[in-house]
Formats: C-alpha cells, structure tokens, sequence
C-alpha cells in the first residue's frame, strides 16, 4: 500500500495518495510509524490541507520526542 501511495505521489494525486495512507494510519503496526506520518503530513501539504500537515507533522513530533526519552 505503501508503494501504491508513492505512485500516487509521484503522480501528483495528492488526494488518492492521502485517501491511501489514511487507510495505512489505522493498521496496528503502522499507526505510529513516524515515516508513514511524515510522507501522509507532507502530502496533506501538498494537497492544500494546511491545517492536516501541521496536525499530522506535530504528531510525528510527539512520538519522535516520545522515542528519545523512552532511551
């Protein structure tokens, strides 16, 4: 699915690309998963969804900041 998103992506069909990340953002295994969360906040950006990126990157923020002190 990852993959399909990055076609999306390189398509510029931000929205499909967000539609299938979204899906990947509620498995178990991937629903903290920095880099996925990175790549959904930069193309809600890309799509125009200003207020998603910021609210997705900041959740990137949390659980990288969460990650540090768990060392």
């Amino acid at each position: 699915m990852m993959i399909k998103a990055q076609g999306f992506i390189s398509t510029r069909e931000f929205g499909s690309a967000v539609t299938v990340l979204k899906s990947l953002d509620t498995k178990p295994l991937l629903r903290d998963n920095t880099d996925m969360l990175s790549v959904l906040g930069e193309t809600h950006f890309y799509n125009g969804d200003a207020t998603s990126a910021c609210a997705t990157l900041q959740r990137v923020s949390y659980r990288h900041t969460l990650s540090l002190l768990s060392l």
